[in-house]
Order: C-alpha cells, then structure tokens, then sequence
C-alpha cells in the first residue's frame, strides 16, 4: 500500500476496534505515514501481534478494551490516554454482525450487544476525545480534528439478515451528521463516515467465501468484485488528512457502486 501523499508525523490518533480486519488496516496505514496509534481492541493476541508487527517501535500503543461496556466504564478506561497523549484524530471502527438470521429471531440480548458496540460506544468515545479537543482548542484555536466513522453499505439498502446491523449502521449516519454539526461549532472538529461494501477482511470470508452468499451480492456490484482493505484504509486517511480540510458531515460509499445502482 503507498501512502505518500499522507503525512501525520507528530500526530496521534486513536483507533478502535484495531486488532482485525478494517480496523487493523487502518492502525497500521496511520503508523506507516508516521503517526502514533492509540489502538483500542478486545484481543490480548490482537495487541501483541500489532507491537510485534510494528517492530515495538513505541508507535502503537495497546488498549486491552471490550467497547460493549457502559458509559462510566469506557470514560475510566480511555480518558488517560486522552489526557496523556495530545490525540488529533479519531477512527470509531469497532463493530459486530451477526448476519445468520431475520428480524423475528432476534434476541433482546442480541439487540443491546449489538447497539452497545456498534452505535453506544462511538457516542462515548467521541464524547471523550470531544471534550478533550475543546480543551487544548480553547488554548489553541489553531487546532483541527477530525473524526471518521466506519459505518456499511448496509445502512443504504436492504441486505438479508442484516437487520440489526443495518439498524446500528444507518444510525451512524446520522449520528455522523450531528457530531459533525455540534463538534464543528464547537471547536472545528470534522466528522465524517465511510460506508464500505463487502471487504476481504478474514471474518468476511468466514460468509462471503461461499458462492450462495456471494454470487447474489456480486451480481449487484457493477465493478463486480468485492473490496480490499487498503480500498478503505485510503479514504480514511484523506478524511482524516488536511486534504479534506472543508469536508464534514459526509459519508463516503466504498461499495463498487453497489447503493447507487440498486
């Protein structure tokens, strides 16, 4: 992956939901363009293999954390490192699917698990990194940060067995869109989302591996195909970059044209 036009040397940035997939692509883009990584997953091994990975050249930094937790106790556990290190960007990317059955066997437990980690969390860890940033702009209006939401095509348009996961992810949107309103106000901040498609993560293999599965979805992609991690680590960085320094409130469609032709 080349990722010379980005730069953020100096800069910290947390990301949640590190350890795999999306999430994992992203941490280590940002600490390849020279960034400090806050990297917030579930996964002990996840962690250590990231350190390992990076060389533990002291750029990632492991948060052990389960985002389904409550409000008071995700404040606890990552308002330090706010306070500690002067975080610039923000990837709210930890997310659950369950996508093997309807609406009517949903579960109550089921439901919060699912809008505690994909939808609650992102409200509480934006809060913190909010309430932080307006701090050092209130000594420092020269400040800029910015958000970026990882939400799904599935908040676009009906997919089978999708229905909670399409619930939270459509709520991203919009939440999306108030934090871009409020934070922006507030002290500058930029909030944005992006909306992949099917990308080649290993727990995306686990369903779309199959011809049944995919072959439906494919046929509903103009480009035909499936996306690349690195398909989403880019635009994540331009959003997060000073190149988009006028884009806020967005969502960007990383879906092969999947939403727009169907």
């Amino acid at each position: 992956m080349s990722i010379a036009n980005f730069d953020f040397s100096g800069k910290y940035a947390l990301v949640t939901g590190a350890g795999k997939g999306i999430g994992r692509g992203i941490t280590l883009g940002l600490h390849k363009a020279g960034c400090t990584v806050i990297s917030v997953t579930r996964s002990q091994a996840d962690l250590d293999s990231l350190v390992k990975e990076t060389e533990n050249d002291g750029k990632i930094i492991p948060v052990l954390l389960d985002l389904s937790v409550s409000q008071t106790e995700t404040n606890s556990a990552l308002r330090p490192f706010f306070q500690k290190y002067p975080i610039d960007y923000l990837v709210n990317n930890a997310a659950i699917s369950n996508a093997s059955y309807t609406l009517d066997k949903v579960t109550p437990e089921d439901l919060k698990k699912h809008f505690d980690i994909n939808l609650n969390s992102l409200i509480w860890v934006t809060q913190i990194y909010g309430q932080e940033l307006r701090n050092r702009y209130a000594n420092d209006n020269s400040i800029r940060g910015s958000v970026v939401n990882i939400s799904s095509q599935a908040s676009q348009t009906i997919l089978d067995n999708h229905g909670i996961y399409g619930m939270t992810k459509a709520s991203v949107d919009y939440l999306t869109r108030q934090q871009a309103k409020e934070l922006g106000r507030e002290s500058k901040i930029r909030v944005n989302a992006v909306n992949p498609t099917v990308i080649w993560t290993d727990m995306a293999r686990l369903h779309w591996s199959k011809p049944e599965n995919a072959n439906p979805a494919l046929a509903r992609i103009p480009l035909g195909r499936f996306g690349e991690i690195d398909e989403v680590v880019q635009p994540v960085l331009f959003l997060l970059s000073d190149a988009a320094g006028m884009i806020t409130g967005e969502r960007i469609l990383i879906d092969g044209g999947f939403v727009t032709t169907n």
